[in-house]
């Protein structure tokens, strides 16, 4: 998950606030990190106090109840989970930078309340840093918005934690792992698979591990007490008597109880079975990091590097504990990477090499689905549009009239704390991001320096062609930054760089992660919702001025509004600058457990005669489907019940009549939905003349002819778009198209006479009669909504121009 709340379920929105909106004195920022300092060692002596595994215990029962709570109850408690969450992270810190201070130390509830208030103070004292320390009229990397980025950077390190949601762990781990299987075998004697199994079975335990602990406890003490009843004897002797009968009747309840209250559903040791190599490369010794509490500006504060960041475990004497489940999705890899580097130190240029192999392979196994069909080029050449020598792209997606076009980017998240060395966390960001936007920016100057420029690959030393491209071809170019790695908020926020233009000044650059095409592809499992998807997401990409924090904010936005673009560019109408949080929380929900494949997914609102043409559409894959899903998904809810109810009224009739026919607006274009029996071999002529006069009286504009077989049982069973454009002036059939074009103009005048023609109309052929028009409403809708006549057809191009002439 994307959020700084690591519990199962909806996580809790952002709470920082990306503004600074009072001037602070000039050494606010000092005495709030000496504030800090000061709260650092009061948490080291009270985390020390302790024993580690009992405090572990007490940390994970607050944290997972005050979860259920916030489930039960709908409401905020982030600032009461956050506050258990800092405390497990501090516990790690804690035990890895320093050895025991004494021995037995116990378990004092009355001082672990006062940590959770203690760390509750750390984490509000980063947040006034963040404020206190960050010049919200600077200047630098990303103009005049970086005091912004800057704060979100801060804000961002102290609360951001795991980048994956925990279900998907094991898919994560299969894939970035898989081509490195060999040197895994050699260094630790197990393989991918196994490793991430492992990951997974710790995620699952902390996710799931004391509900079942406490069933377990529950089922025991009702055994217990049934048979203590039947043989009217006491609870004790009937313990004994279990015992005695099954010796390991007492053995669950042991694992039970550690689970509860010792940290046992963290203990990697016995929760999981990763070889004693790898969890060693995983985790820290008791007091082997000596740079989080290092003398020293910010020493033992959240704006330094906590140590879960490199190792997200500690040897405790009785196994490896992972205390935050957060760090465990966040660190494993690297820790698996530097460890497997430090046993292999002839392995470092092997593992790169493969890893940029992965990372630019990654769009097209992880979306082969959405894929089927496109043409997919790797490793393409051609000559720099400048300098004429040549350069490599690593990933060329052609599907339909869609062009995708990857830069593949293998770095690693930067560790630079910003609060102390935020050119140096930018910079690192910026080689991954931006550089990547250099080089899309660079394929597009090459690809539109003439009408069509050919592509090489490279076999043998010699420069091979092997396809011609046309970039005028292509409805939709999508330059993509691909990262192993989320970068959130910084992926979203490079637009703002004012290096970070529009590609060929109609091309938004998108920044995305293989984290989240593993998302992605299970919600946008359709190729056209997919790639509609996408489109909305570049179009967002081009706003300046507007914060969605990470792509599953985009991808809730545009589940919950579709064309979040859109509205996005009406908010800015009445703001100078946009916010956003939250936005997630449908696809949060979705994937809080491991019963996420039973549910329904979450997506946009359509009926069920709507789907079925899309899903036509993307089964048959005829020329121009994916525009024809696109100005489909563009619809607004209202518009896809106008088209499924004509649908749902023309296919019956099939039986009787061989084709069907119906002209209405889809998104604010000239549209036909043509209705055939299957076998009919209707020739789709009717279908020509009919759409050609629509475009007649719709000023020339080319009529989007939607050509749906159905059998006779009302199915569909084949989709396609013809994109029909009026006749020639003076031909033959632009005659007819024109005496045709007449008699619509005069069926739809008496629907709607408030509307100047030509507006494109809801016109049923097989209807006995023009619909009647609705009355206005007291309220009237916005600029870009349906347009309350019911025509389906956007408001500001049918009856707003009449509204605003009668004052409405």
């Amino acid at each position: 998950m994307t959020h700084d709340n690591n519990e199962p379920g909806p996580a809790a929105p952002q709470d920082a606030q990306p503004a600074i909106p009072f001037a602070l004195p000039e050494n606010a920022g000092d005495a709030v990190r000496i504030e800090m300092e000061e709260l650092a060692n009061k948490i080291k002596a009270n985390v020390l106090s302790h024993n580690p595994r009992h405090l572990l215990g007490y940390m994970w029962g607050l944290l997972l109840r005050v979860t259920n709570d916030h489930e039960a109850q709908a409401d905020s408690v982030a600032s009461t989970s956050q506050a258990p969450q800092l405390a497990l992270e501090y516990i790690h810190a804690i035990l890895s930078c320093f050895r025991p201070e004494q021995e037995e130390a116990q378990f004092d509830e009355r001082a672990a309340e006062e940590l959770i208030a203690l760390c509750e103070k750390m984490r509000a004292s980063s947040y006034w840093f963040a404020v206190a320390s960050t010049k919200s009229d600077g200047d630098g990397a990303f103009g005049p918005e970086t005091g912004q980025i800057e704060f979100w950077a801060k804000t961002s390190w102290v609360s951001l934690r795991g980048h994956r949601y925990q279900v998907l762990e094991k898919e994560f781990f299969c894939y970035v792992l898989g081509p490195h299987e060999e040197a895994l075998r050699q260094a630790y004697g197990v393989g991918a698979n196994e490793i991430a199994d492992g990951i997974q079975q710790i995620t699952d335990s902390m996710m799931s591990g004391h509900s079942k602990a406490y069933a377990a406890l529950k089922e025991e003490k009702a055994k217990l007490e049934a048979l203590a009843a039947k043989l009217g004897v006491s609870v004790d002797d009937a313990w004994r008597s279990l015992v005695d009968e099954n010796p390991q009747f007492a053995a669950v309840g042991e694992e039970a109880a550690l689970d509860l209250f010792e940290g046992g559903i963290c203990n990697l040791s016995r929760k999981t079975a990763l070889p004693q190599a790898l969890l060693a490369d995983l985790a820290f010794e008791r007091g082997g990091n000596d740079e989080f509490f290092a003398p020293g500006d910010f020493c033992g504060t959240p704006l330094r590097t906590l140590p879960a960041r490199i190792r997200p475990a500690v040897r405790l004497d009785d196994g490896y504990y992972a205390p935050d489940l957060s760090f465990v999705r966040d660190s494993a890899y690297r820790a698996i990477q530097w460890g497997l580097q430090a046993r292999l130190p002839g392995d470092r240029q092997r593992w790169k090499d493969a890893q940029q192999r992965m990372s630019e392979e990654a769009f097209e196994k992880i979306c082969a689905r959405q894929l089927r069909g496109a043409r997919v080029f790797k490793e393409v050449y051609y000559p720099h549009p400048v300098t004429g020598k040549w350069v490599e792209n690593d990933v060329l997606v052609l599907v339909d009239d869609v062009l995708v076009q990857l830069e593949a980017k293998a770095g690693a998240m930067p560790m630079h704390n910003p609060a102390t060395n935020f050119n140096n966390h930018v910079r690192a960001v910026q080689q991954l991001v931006t550089a990547a936007y250099e080089q899309t920016k660079r394929f597009f100057a090459y690809a539109s320096s003439a009408e069509e420029v050919p592509l090489f690959r490279l076999r043998e030393g010699h420069y091979e062609e092997v396809v011609r491209l046309r970039l005028s071809d292509y409805r939709v170019c999508i330059p993509v930054g691909l990262t192993v790695e989320s970068f959130s908020p910084f992926s979203a926020m490079c637009k703002e760089l004012p290096d970070v233009e529009a590609i060929l000044g109609k091309h938004p650059f998108v920044s995305l992660s293989i984290d989240d095409l593993f998302v992605l592809t299970k919600l946008l499992p359709g190729a056209g919702e997919f790639f509609h998807y996408l489109s909305v997401r570049q179009q967002a990409a081009g706003i300046r001025g507007t914060m969605i924090f990470d792509e599953l904010d985009h991808l809730g936005f545009y589940i919950k509004k579709n064309r979040f673009d859109v509205e996005l560019r009406e908010m800015l109408d009445q703001a100078d600058q946009i916010v956003t949080g939250g936005l997630s929380d449908v696809v949060d929900s979705y994937f809080r457990d491991n019963q996420w494949p039973l549910r329904a997914r979450p997506r946009q609102e359509a009926p069920a005669e709507f789907r079925a043409l899309c899903d036509a559409l993307d089964e048959a894959r005829k020329p121009g489907w994916l525009a024809g899903q696109a100005l489909l998904l563009d619809c607004a809810s209202d518009t896809r019940q106008l088209l499924a109810s004509q649908l749902r009224k023309l296919a019956p009739t099939l039986r009787e009549h061989r084709e069907r026919w119906t002209l209405l607006s889809l998104a604010g274009q000239p549209a036909m939905l043509f209705l055939q029996r299957q076998n009919a071999d209707t020739g789709l002529e009717r279908m020509n003349s009919e759409a050609e006069a629509f475009s007649v009286m719709q000023d020339e504009e080319p009529v989007q002819a939607f050509v749906i077989t159905y059998d006779m049982q009302s199915r569909v069973v084949d989709a396609f778009l013809r994109v029909v454009k009026a006749p020639m002036p003076g031909s033959h059939r632009r005659t007819v198209a024109e005496a045709r074009s007449a008699e619509m103009r005069q069926k739809a005048r008496p629907a709607f006479p408030a509307v100047p023609a030509p507006v494109p109309f809801r016109f049923p052929e097989s209807a006995s009669g023009p619909a009647l028009p609705k009355e206005r409403p007291a309220k009237l809708p916005r600029r870009n909504d349906t347009c309350w006549c019911g025509s389906g057809v956007k408001y500001k191009k049918c009856h707003l121009p009449d509204d605003e002439q009668r004052g409405a």
